[in-house]
């Protein structure tokens, strides 16, 4: 697959300045894969790494959507100061989140964080954000408040192009690691249930 996408750009290895991939939370084989397939690349190349937060380029590219209609609605509000709060299952009946403000989710103000879908209401009365994204909108629908005038998108996730984005965005500015040192970010110590746990959480376990 990486053969086929370099041969659709006209692309060699030895061309490419930096890998990054989507460093999490999320789940954790996933996770593995990733960062161990750019590790590979980029020390067989002698290439720098950027690790990506997986809810970060989910607010990026919730934020960017956001920009993208308050334009085709005028940009009476401007839309580039949304904040967007960035929710995704966690599975084992929980919620990765995290929240990010400004033009292309550049301000972190909560970090990458686990959260159970009761303090889903709290959350959101706290940091009044402006756009949800994520799939945890549906695996929890019913925790989640009404709110008149908060966009949701439970269909929009971390896609490639946002992590290839901000990629580009860090690596200028100097936030790249040695193909060694990346690794994936873990928000939960746990990653696995026993058969005793399992029981009370169903299809949700991993």
């Amino acid at each position: 697959m990486i053969a086929e996408l370099l041969a659709d750009e006209s692309l060699g290895l030895e061309q490419i300045d930096a890998f990054a991939f989507g460093s999490g939370p999320g789940a954790f084989t996933g996770l593995r894969v990733a960062c161990g397939l750019i590790q590979g690349l980029a020390f067989a190349r002698d290439r720098p790494v950027v690790p990506v937060g997986s809810l970060r380029a989910l607010a990026f590219s919730a934020a960017q959507r956001a920009l993208v209609s308050a334009e085709a609605a005028g940009a009476r509000s401007g839309g580039t100061a949304s904040r967007v709060m960035a929710a995704i299952d966690a599975r084992m009946g929980q919620i990765y989140w995290a929240v990010y403000e400004g033009a292309g989710a550049a301000r972190e103000l909560a970090a990458a964080a686990l959260t159970s879908p009761g303090e889903v209401a709290e959350l959101v009365a706290r940091w009044q954000p402006d756009v949800i994204a994520g799939d945890a909108l549906s695996a929890f629908a019913s925790a989640w408040p009404t709110q008149p005038g908060v966009a949701r998108w439970p269909q929009l996730g971390a896609e490639a192009s946002a992590v290839a984005e901000l990629a580009r965005m860090d690596l200028a500015e100097g936030r790249a690691v040695r193909a060694r040192d990346a690794a994936p970010g873990y928000v939960r110590d746990q990653v696995a249930l026993t058969v005793a746990q399992r029981s009370g959480h169903g299809e949700r376990s991993l």
